[in-house]
């Protein structure tokens, strides 16, 4: 049953791409524009072009590594939280008015003052970090309350470092929820990163090419670039989810 719907899902998403496709070609022969609404033989060759262009490629790169070292940066920061969680539960009373500060202040303008105090450089990470950080605690706290309380009772009466208790028995147990949180950020920190590279002027990153795309009216670039920040995401998401399987199956 799992196999025949899952075959469903990827014919209906494949149709769905069609369509989308077939109506891009339809608004491209409606509008007499060009730069503004492009063929689809022109996107393709804007495609070819990033895949091949050495520019392109690195801008790619260093956004993926931005994103790479704040995620890491962001679940450090969770994990120490959730440490102190279980240590004193209290702990969480002193994090969660900043998280709620991180959480709910509008993006917008919370990057444009990162972007004034701390430049072009810094900005993008700290931008995404303050926004992906709340979403990796809330997953690593609830994967700690969601233990069962026989398993939490019984750590109680044995001995020894409560440190050791939570990074032998505790982590791994939290392990689904970890990857349920990182697939959460991961999409989301592509998005959050771009658009703050684009306002910081960040040099080498896909943001400072969406931002020449606009400044010359080239959107055949810019679907372009849309088109390969969905597919990396896409890839993205699939390894982790293989590896949320594995780990599955081999408990």
């Amino acid at each position: 049953m799992k196999v025949s719907t899952s075959v469903s899902s990827k014919i209906i998403s494949v149709v769905v791409f069609i369509l989308l496709l077939v109506l891009i070609a339809i608004i491209s022969g409606l509008k007499d524009n060009a730069m503004v609404y492009p063929s689809l033989e022109t996107i393709f060759n804007r495609l070819t072009y990033n895949l091949s262009h050495l520019t392109v490629i690195n801008a790619f790169l260093y956004t993926f590594l931005r994103i790479i070292i704040t995620i890491v940066l962001a679940f450090i920061s969770a994990l120490v939280i959730a440490l102190l969680y279980y240590l004193k539960p209290l702990s969480l009373a002193i994090f969660r008015p900043l998280l709620i500060i991180m959480k709910a202040a509008p993006l917008a303008a919370i990057s444009i003052y990162i972007f004034i105090i701390a430049g072009g450089n810094l900005g993008p990470y700290i931008i995404t970090y303050l926004l992906i950080t709340p979403i990796l605690v809330e997953g690593l706290v609830g994967a700690i309350e969601q233990i069962p309380n026989e398993i939490v009772n019984e750590l109680k009466l044995t001995s020894g470092p409560r440190v050791y208790q939570f990074f032998r028995i505790y982590f791994p147990m939290m392990f689904p929820n970890i990857i349920i949180s990182l697939l959460q950020v991961v999409g989301l920190s592509f998005k959050v990163m771009i658009m703050a590279e684009y306002l910081c002027q960040c040099k080498t990153s896909i943001g400072i090419i969406i931002y020449q795309s606009f400044s010359v009216t080239d959107m055949a670039n810019l679907i372009a670039i849309i088109i390969e920040v969905i597919a990396i995401v896409v890839i993205g998401e699939y390894i982790i989810k293989k590896i949320q399987n594995k780990l599955q199956v081999q408990n």
